[in-house]
């Protein structure tokens, strides 16, 4: 029993420590400017780590308030995207 809440509470960090740095690193992607390729791959990284988050999420741990959390995260990080990569093609746009 002792192990089994040591477990999830390592994989509540880890999540929390997740979540921290995607909310930190979509605030660093306001401030840039991306080609669609680079905002696919920030995509495709995103949810490669969180699905394999999930993945690991011990039996005991909720589903609705982790998946909640993510679909706000993924909000977020696809918002940011889309304002910076219509961004870049705009630039593109006005060079030619």
């Amino acid at each position: 029993m002792n192990m089994e809440l040591d477990v999830e509470r390592d994989w509540l960090d880890e999540l929390e420590k997740f979540i921290s740095r995607w909310e930190s690193e979509t605030e660093s992607i306001k401030q840039r400017t991306l080609d669609p390729e680079e905002c696919g791959k920030i995509t495709d990284i995103f949810h490669r780590d969180s699905d394999g988050l999930l993945v690991r999420r011990p039996v005991g741990i909720s589903d609705e308030e982790i998946f909640s959390r993510l679909e706000r995260l993924d909000g977020k990080l696809g918002s940011a995207l889309a304002m910076v990569c219509i961004s870049s093609e705009l630039k593109t746009t006005k060079k030619f």
